[in-house]
């Protein structure tokens, strides 16, 4: 492992996360409706069967309002169960109270009150992140549950970040996938 890159990875992913965190909640707010709205207008959101979003915590653009849309137009709406250290699955809740915190503290969905999908199941993963550059490099929180998954799973990854998370590059590293697009409330960025 090359430690410079852990370094600035660590870096990057520390100051990504204070400056969402110092976005005010009327910014996120209104930077959540417009991220949102890039994303609904997307034909990978108006073709996806089954979407695997996730649940913000710890200043993270919400994708609450994409889950609602989904929902109201009959997609499957998935959340990201964490199994063991680092293995994550895409499992459908059976209901909407069907989520408490998990691993982290995050909100998940309850084993046995739902149920998990095969990775071929999902068309659409909504991802976090720390911090991004504009070829869709993505650092996250480090423990590496979505590179395993995605690398695993077929679907279109796209995540969803605010303008403030941006970095001239991330820090990458071999294990790290590209992802296909960002949304932030600004643009969307594509894979190069």
């Amino acid at each position: 492992m090359d430690t410079g890159v852990q370094k600035e990875k660590e870096y990057q992913r520390a100051a990504g996360i204070a400056r969402r965190c110092a976005l005010s909640v009327q910014q996120r707010t209104a930077f959540d409706a417009a991220i949102a709205d890039r994303v609904l207008a997307l034909p990978m959101f108006a073709a996806a069967r089954t979407i695997l979003s996730y649940c913000a915590v710890g200043g993270e653009v919400d994708p609450a309002a994409i889950d609602a849309a989904a929902f109201r137009l009959g997609k499957a709406v998935a959340y990201p169960l964490c199994l063991a250290e680092g293995h994550m699955e895409a499992a459908l809740p059976a209901a909407a109270d069907a989520l408490a915190p998990g691993r982290y503290g995050i909100p998940a969905p309850i084993p046995g009150r739902c149920r998990l999908l095969v990775p071929e199941d999902v068309d659409l993963v909504l991802v976090p992140c720390a911090a991004f550059d504009a070829s869709c490099r993505r650092v996250g929180m480090g423990a590496g549950y979505y590179d395993r998954y995605l690398a695993r799973c077929g679907a279109f990854s796209l995540a969803l970040a605010y303008e403030a998370q941006r970095v001239p590059q991330a820090a990458a590293q071999e294990h790290d996938v590209l992802l296909g697009a960002v949304a932030s409330e600004n643009r969307l960025y594509w894979k190069l």
